[in-house]
């Protein structure tokens, strides 16, 4: 309903505004000067004719054909008055002092003279004036004027158009426009249409024509931000292919070890059979640690974790010493330094996950006798505490910089690892509102950067009732509901190989 209202109100706006400038095209545009001499041509060779006929009439004593004209015209409306030069009347109705004025003005210029009425908007030079009189030389060649007054009652109407014309002129011309606008807005419509229902239906291919996108009005705004939004959902439905895609490769693969070592543990030596059973158990830890690290993911992913003021020091103090007790057991250390206090608001349990997997990562690539260096510092001048992890590794390649924080993604010799690791890390970064950097070290090796906002500068509330966040609590419902069911999933694949 709103849209036929906005319809009907834009074709009375084209409508008035086309009616307005066709009165002014008639009414302003044309050359008046001309047309009033137009008019003085014509008006003074009527008032000639007539004036020589009464002369005439009258030279000839026909004094009854002269009253019968003048009544004649009288009950027309036009009322004629034949004066010599002294303003005498010869034949007609005596005239007022306005047209013995007016009279003298045609003697004066020797010829035509009238009183013209103000031309009004539907009022054109061509109307006939009220009063005109007209001055010519008889056949004795004495100077004779013949004035005529119009009666206001009777006045012929002015040949003019009347004011409907020009209001069906703008009607249609409204008409024209409005049908062009309604079928240029209707073509963009119905094609972005099409490419909705396309997209609906799962057509991530979809784009709407480049033409579209070139018209400078809402619907190429509109259809230049369809394309981005497709695009980018086709890109979010690449990366999720690809990673379901690693995801089953990696379980398949585990679970075809797993499957084989278990036949071949039927039939061989205990030794054997010992070596087989520590490669399932191998493998089996490998599917529950991608089943975390993906129930880890996804959670991060739809859910709002409380967060509080944390210290940072003695967090990453008690995660060296967990990780270097670890790397003792490999002829590997760990070690920590801090420049300052840290204090940032945050969830402990994800930011020790973020920093663990880092650190982890490059406990993993760095060989024996070497050590992983976990730095602290407080940035005054960003307001940022700045984590940086060091590592003796190999390095990355520049591609795989670029690409190592997607899911799933890792360095061909480390195919064995879940690789969510550090797609994990650059959620929670994010979540935090912070960062994190990778970039090849001088020499050897691989330096993680990870800056989080100070508290005293950060500005978070963590949601404390159900009507504070949501789509965030719905989320979180739906990140644990996801848990038990890939837990569940996972147990009864191993329980049937």
């Amino acid at each position: 309903m709103q849209v036929w209202l906005l319809r009907a109100l834009v074709f009375l706006l084209i409508t008035l505004g086309a009616s307005g400038i066709s009165v002014m095209v008639y009414t302003h545009t044309v050359d008046r000067e001309n047309m009033l001499q137009f008019r003085a041509m014509q008006r003074s060779e009527v008032l000639e004719n007539v004036g020589r006929l009464l002369l005439e009439w009258r030279r000839s004593g026909a004094v009854e054909a002269i009253d019968a004209y003048i009544r004649d015209q009288q009950e027309h409306g036009r009322v004629y008055s034949l004066l010599d030069a002294e303003s005498r009347v010869i034949a007609g109705v005596k005239p007022d002092q306005a047209l013995r004025d007016l009279s003298k003005q045609s003697l004066q210029g020797g010829g035509y003279a009238f009183i013209d009425t103000e031309n009004g908007f539907f009022k054109p030079p061509m109307r006939q004036p009220p009063m005109e009189s007209f001055m010519f030389l008889g056949r004795d060649s004495r100077p004779y004027v013949l004035t005529l007054s119009m009666r206001p009652g009777l006045m012929p109407p002015p040949r003019v158009p009347k004011p409907l014309v020009f209001i069906i002129v703008g009607a249609c011309v409204a008409t024209v426009v409005l049908f062009l606008l309604l079928r240029i807005s209707g073509t963009a419509s119905r094609e972005l249409r099409a490419a909705m229902r396309l997209l609906a239906q799962g057509d991530f291919g979809v784009r709407v024509d480049s033409s579209l996108e070139r018209r400078n009005d809402p619907f190429s705004k509109l259809a230049k931000d369809f394309n981005t939004t497709v695009t980018s959902l086709a890109g979010k439905q690449a990366e999720q292919r690809f990673l379901i895609t690693d995801l089953t490769h990696d379980m398949r693969s585990s679970l075809t070890r797993m499957a084989l070592a278990m036949e071949l543990a039927r039939n061989t030596s205990p030794d054997r059979a010992n070596q087989l059973l520590a490669r399932i158990k191998a493998d089996s830890e490998k599917l529950n640690a991608i089943s975390e690290q993906l129930m880890e993911h996804v959670r991060l992913q739809w859910s709002y974790s409380r967060r509080i003021p944390l210290e940072l020091g003695g967090m990453l103090r008690s995660l060296t010493e967990d990780l270097d007790a670890e790397a003792r057991e490999q002829g590997k250390r760990v070690l920590f330094s801090a420049r300052g206090e840290c204090r940032v608001m945050g969830n402990e349990s994800q930011l020790y996950s973020m920093v663990r997997n880092v650190a982890a990562n490059g406990l993993r690539h760095t060989p024996a006798r070497g050590e992983v260096r976990i730095c602290l510092e407080h940035d005054a001048k960003a307001e940022a505490a700045r984590i940086t992890i060091q590592d003796q590794g190999p390095g990355l390649s520049p591609e795989m910089l670029r690409e190592v924080f997607e899911p799933f993604k890792q360095a061909g010799e480390n195919r064995g690892e879940a690789g969510l690791g550090l797609a994990i890390a650059k959620l929670v970064s994010e979540r935090h509102g912070g960062a994190i950097e990778l970039a090849n070290r001088t020499g050897a090796g691989l330096q993680a950067t990870i800056t989080l906002p100070l508290l005293k500068t950060l500005e978070i509330t963590p949601p404390e009732s159900s009507s504070a966040e949501p789509r965030s609590e719905a989320a979180q419902t739906e990140g644990e509901t996801v848990e038990p069911k890939l837990k569940a999933s996972t147990s009864s694949v191993l329980t049937g190989v």
